[in-house]
Formats: structure tokens, C-alpha cells, sequence
């Protein structure tokens, strides 16, 4: 049996109820109020302090699922909690506890559904369902109403959106930036620890983009997705399952909704730039700007909409899903597999880290002939080890992984100054119509003169990345 809790659009509530195998019970009323000290000091310890009734509740701000830390009955025995001296209610809520039952038709297995819902303060909507059940369950009627509902992975506990909430801010982040796995972890515990980190970043970013002012958003959503993706590449062998299987097919669209803007921000942010500046009275140049700028604004637009769609619902829940109930556990079948997944990350980490830097190394041989093409798969290879060897940076010696991973971006960044302005001639032909010919062939001209000194700046790190010390060896 397993618990997953989600968020659900207020307007899907009474769908929720309806929905076929569904049966519902009664509601009740519920009245809860969070509080802390004067100085907000339990907040500032990732805690929150609610009272439901006569019971006082004290829970972590960035759990996922109901169930407090500790409980005791009534205000005068908040010492029992640790807490000392005076607390005062920050913002409460009132609404609807109701006990749903759901099942197959024809099937024995049944989950169980708490539906909350009501509104914080003086008017925020807040509605959550959690789920329990088989953990074989869970998963496909999650899906099945992130498709056809408004269901959701939630951003933030109820508790962290109310303390949110009374501050009139959002939510603090669960997760940014790259995972990284904890000391003595398996690499079963492993796995389930990057993909829970990197699902709370893309929501995070998912969540800013719309009304984001800089193109940042998109790119950190970007680029948590691809190590998503890396991740699963890493784990393909020793956590083989269908759940994860199906994740590669969305996730890839995801990926390319999101590269699609982001090329156009790079375009637009970096060499049209330097045109405009360049050309301020070329009327030519300013027309492929503008034609430029219609595209990423279209571009985004196609993006806000997949967001707010139920493909990328049923992804993110098909990844929480993962995240929690780790379905390649389940898939083991046999001693050896098993014992893989129990295996130390360490052990795990050295194998793909020394795999991925010799398949480097393969494509950096003769440096200087490579073609552009032979030079992009080289970055492509570069970046699948930057980002493996981040999620394994906490296992290793701190000084030798930060000097790799400087090593490795700079060499990165290189190859990719080089892509960038291989790029340029695919986005010139999106933009069609003859009579911006020229603007295109003066794009293009720039970028070649901008690539031309890069392959001395490209050897010259490839030289420095070569004699880097490898930091999960045992030197």
C-alpha cells in the first residue's frame, strides 16, 4: 500500500466525485489554522504549526503528504512539541473533508481518496486528494485523472502554501538546481532521489513561466528536463521498467517544446542583438528582428499552452509517481537485479562516470579534422557526462569533482559558442520569405565570423579538460 497527494482545480471537484467506480461518503467541515512564533522562527526551520480541532500538529513545510511530525491535544501542551513560549495564528482554513472509494469495475483493488477542499484566508482556493492504495494502482488512476482532470502535482505542502500565503509570496522552491545523491544511498534510493529533486524543479519553472519577464525560466526548465533525461539514461540498465520506459516518449516533447524557445531567446538575446546594435537603421535587418521576435512569442505561446495542458499534467504525475513508489523495485525478477539496485551509488557512480568520460574521449580523438556535426556529438557526449557527474558530485572528493566539472564546462561551453552558429542557418530558414535573403546571409556571415577563432578556443580546452584529474578514481 502506498500515499501519493495531489492538488486539484477547484472547478474539477464535482467531476472528481462523479468520476466512473468512484463512491463518495459524507463531508464534514473542516476548520484548520497555522501559526507560528512571533519571529516565524518554526517556518524558518522548515516547520509549520497547525491545529485541526482540539489537536495541534507539528509538520515538515516541504512534505508531500498529510501526517504530522508529532501531535498533541490542546495549545497547553505545545511544550510536548518542543515549542516554548507564545505562537499566534497566521492565516486559517475552512472547507470540506470528504472519504471517496474508488475500483475497477470487475476488480478487487480499491483505493482510497481524502478529498480536501475549501480556501485559505480570505480567499485562496485550496484543494487537495490524496490517494491510497495498491502501488500498482496509484499510478493509472493518477493518470487518468491528470488527463481528463485538473489533478496536479503539487508545488508545495498545504502547510508551505499557507505560510506562503499569509506572507502574500509563493511557496519556496522544494528543489533547484542539479540533484545530488546522499552519502550510503542504494542505487535504487538513488535513482528516486534525482528524479523527485528534478520534477520539483521543472514544476517550479513550469509554474514562473508564464508570467516570466526573462527568458530564465525556460532555460532552467530546459535544462532540469534534459538531466531528467540524462538520469534515466544513467539508471536504463539497472533499473529497467516500463514506467520509466514510458517516460521517454513525453519527456522528449517536453524537451523540444521548451528548446524551441529557448532557441529563439538565444538567437534573439545574443547575435540579434549585436545586429540591432549594429545595423539600428537596416531596414532589412530589422524586419528578420521582428520576424524573429514573432516566432518566439509564438513559440511561447505554443509552450504556455502545453504547460497548462494535461500531457504535461500526466507527465509530472507519471514522474512523481516514480519519484515515491520506485517501480523498478517492483520489476526486479531476479537475485541479480535486486542486488543491483541494493548496491552502494558510489560503486554505481565510478562505472558511469569512467563509461561516459571514455566514450568522450573517443569523440575528441583527432580534435582538430572533426567536422562541425562530429564536434555537436562531442558536446552532446560532454554534456551527458557534466550532468551524470553532478549527480554523483557529493560521493567524491570535493576539490577533485570541482575542478573536473569547471574543466568540463569550459570545454562545453566552447562547443557549444560552435553549435550555437551552426544553429543560426536552421532558424534563418523558419523564417522564410525571399525578400529577408539578406538579412538571413548577414546572420549568417556574422556567426561564421564569430565561429571562426572558436575551434583554437575549443583545442585549447579540450587540452585543459584532457589533463584534468578523474575524480572518482581512487588516485
Amino acid at each position: 500500500m502506498a500515499t501519493l497527494e495531489f492538488t486539484l482545480d477547484a472547478g474539477d471537484v464535482t467531476r472528481l466525485v462523479r468520476w466512473p467506480g468512484m463512491r463518495p461518503s459524507r463531508s464534514f467541515v473542516v476548520e484548520m489554522v497555522w501559526h507560528d512564533t512571533p519571529g516565524g522562527t518554526l517556518a524558518g526551520d522548515g516547520l509549520s504549526l497547525v491545529s485541526v480541532g482540539p489537536v495541534w500538529r507539528l509538520d515538515a513545510l516541504r512534505g508531500a503528504s498529510p501526517g504530522g511530525v508529532v501531535a498533541v491535544r490542546g495549545e497547553a501542551d505545545l511544550a510536548g512539541l518542543g515549542i516554548s513560549g507564545q505562537v499566534a495564528a497566521l492565516i486559517g482554513f475552512t472547507g470540506r473533508r470528504q472519504q471517496l472509494r474508488w475500483s475497477d469495475a470487475g476488480s478487487d483493488d480499491a483505493v482510497s481518496l481524502t478529498l480536501l477542499h475549501g480556501r485559505l484566508g480570505a480567499g485562496i482556493e485550496a484543494c487537495r486528494v490524496v490517494l491510497d492504495g495498491p502501488a500498482d494502482v496509484l499510478p493509472r488512476l493518477a493518470g487518468a485523472l491528470a488527463g481528463a482532470l485538473g489533478l496536479r502535482v503539487p508545488v508545495a505542502s498545504l502547510g508551505a502554501q499557507a505560510v506562503a500565503a499569509s506572507r502574500g509570496t509563493a511557496p519556496v522552491p522544494r528543489a533547484l538546481g542539479a540533484p545530488q545523491v546522499g552519502e550510503r544511498s542504494s542505487v535504487s534510493e538513488s535513482l528516486a532521489a534525482i528524479v523527485g529533486h528534478l520534477v520539483d524543479v521543472m514544476l517550479h519553472w513550469a509554474a514562473v513561466v508564464p508570467a516570466a519577464r526573462t527568458p530564465e525560466a525556460v532555460h532552467q526548465m530546459r535544462v532540469a528536463t534534459r538531466r531528467l533525461r540524462s538520469a534515466l539514461s544513467v539508471y536504463k540498465r539497472a533499473a529497467a521498467c516500463p514506467e520509466l520506459a514510458a517516460l521517454s516518449v513525453p519527456l522528449q516533447i517536453c524537451a523540444t517544446r521548451l528548446g524551441v524557445a529557448r532557441d529563439w531567446d538565444v538567437f534573439l538575446d545574443g547575435l540579434g542583438a549585436t545586429l540591432a546594435a549594429t545595423f539600428p537603421d537596416d531596414a532589412r535587418c530589422t524586419a528578420m528582428l521582428k520576424a524573429a521576435g514573432k516566432r518566439r512569442r509564438a513559440a511561447y505561446a505554443e509552450l504556455r499552452t502545453f504547460l497548462a495542458g494535461p500531457d504535461f499534467r500526466t507527465l509530472t504525475v507519471a514522474l512523481a509517481c516514480a519519484a515515491t513508489l520506485r517501480p523498478w523495485d517492483a520489476t526486479a525478477g531476479d537475485d541479480a537485479r535486486e542486488e543491483g539496485l541494493r548496491r552502494d551509488t558510489g560503486d554505481f557512480a565510478a562505472e558511469v562516470l569512467a563509461r561516459r568520460m571514455k566514450r568522450v574521449r573517443q569523440a575528441g580523438r583527432g580534435l582538430a579534422g572533426l567536422s562541425v556535426p562530429a564536434l555537436h556529438e562531442l558536446r552532446k557526449d560532454c554534456k551527458r557526462l557534466r550532468y551524470a557527474a553532478e549527480f554523483f558530485a557529493s560521493l567524491f572528493p570535493p576539490k577533485r569533482t570541482k575542478r573536473f566539472l569547471q574543466r568540463l564546462a569550459d570545454l562545453q561551453e566552447e562547443l557549444g559558442l560552435l553549435n550555437d552558429s551552426a544553429a543560426v542557418s536552421g532558424l534563418m530558414a523558419q523564417l522564410g520569405r525571399l525578400e529577408r535573403s539578406y538579412a538571413a546571409g548577414l546572420v549568417e556571415g556574422f556567426s561564421a565570423a564569430h565561429a571562426g577563432p572558436a575551434r583554437a578556443r575549443i583545442e585549447a580546452a579540450w587540452r585543459r579538460f584532457r589533463g584534468v584529474e578523474l575524480f572518482w578514481t581512487s588516485a
